[in-house]
């Protein structure tokens, strides 16, 4: 009867040695894909930057930033649609976006957009709208 139950004992020990292997195992496969993912997301590309190269990010998430062209700003309320243009010094793209505007949202001002480019609407089909805080960079006198 000894015997039975250390081979019991020794059985169920290795049972939780696997399982804990598996555990870890499956942890650092989904820490290793999420840096991945992270590592082919582009930062803070200019708009003009990004249209040089646009068709080879057919379907892939982007970062742009650039400034929201004053008098292009088309917001529909009753569906949370906005579209706008944003652009740098040489370059402009249409940005489409669902959702609520913070209203830090203002045309004239820096901007970083996430998304995904739509190659056959060029246009970005944003995610996320990140704003720039100017104050933020200010001295209590003024700008630098």
């Amino acid at each position: 009867m000894s015997d039975t139950s250390d081979a019991a004992g020794v059985y169920a020990g290795r049972k939780k040695f696997v399982v804990g292997g598996i555990i870890i195992g499956v942890c650092v496969a989904a820490l290793l894909y999420g840096a991945t993912k992270l590592m082919s997301l582009d930062f803070y590309d200019s708009v003009s930057g990004f249209l040089e190269k646009a068709d080879t990010y057919q379907g892939k998430t982007i970062r742009l930033r650039g400034i929201v062209e004053k008098g292009s700003v088309q917001h529909d309320f009753a569906t949370l649609h906005t579209e706008f243009i944003l652009a740098d010094n040489d370059a402009s793209l249409r940005v489409f976006y669902k959702g609520t505007l913070s209203s830090s949202f203002e045309p004239g001002k820096d901007l970083v957009v996430q998304g995904v480019y739509d190659k056959d609407r060029k246009l970005l089909v944003a995610s996320d709208l990140m704003y720039k805080c100017p104050s933020k960079y200010e001295s209590e006198r003024g700008a630098y």
